[in-house]
């Protein structure tokens, strides 16, 4: 849903016990590839949230950046299995996600990304992940 900058959504997968999704040649191009995880365990069920905003198209606020979008997301998958022949139950996976994106607007090809994960998987402690990503698209022709 798409309403004066902001965009929501939301996804539910179901992956069959045989085994865990195959992406030989790449990522899994799911709307629950996460920064972390994918939520495509054999049996996982999983749904996840997220909400955008662009701060340069966007009228729900009184002032724009233009170039600067936020994006925050959620998801959680359980009954994930084992596809061995023990089919022992693997953890239930959180992970929560802040992707920060800065298209400069007078330098053509510049984007300053900070993407940010908080993941709990039944281990002691959670897992945060930062990462600072510079990009410049250098024209060719």
């Amino acid at each position: 849903m798409i309403w004066r900058g902001l965009t929501t959504g939301a996804a539910l997968y179901i992956t069959g016990d045989g085994a865990a999704l195959k992406t030989p040649y790449g990522s899994w191009p799911g709307y629950l590839s996460f920064q972390e995880k994918d939520f495509d365990r054999a049996g996982e069920k999983a749904w996840g949230v997220g909400a955008k905003y662009d701060f340069g198209d966007g009228s729900l606020l009184p002032f724009r950046i233009p170039g600067l979008t936020v994006l925050l997301r959620y998801a959680t998958g359980t009954d994930a299995k084992n596809p061995g022949p023990t089919h022992g139950a693997l953890p239930r996976v959180h992970e929560g996600d802040l992707d920060i994106t800065w298209n400069i607007p007078w330098v053509k090809g510049l984007q300053f990304r900070f993407r940010n994960a908080y993941v709990e998987d039944g281990g002691k402690d959670v897992v945060k992940a930062f990462r600072l990503i510079l990009n410049y698209e250098i024209p060719l022709l």
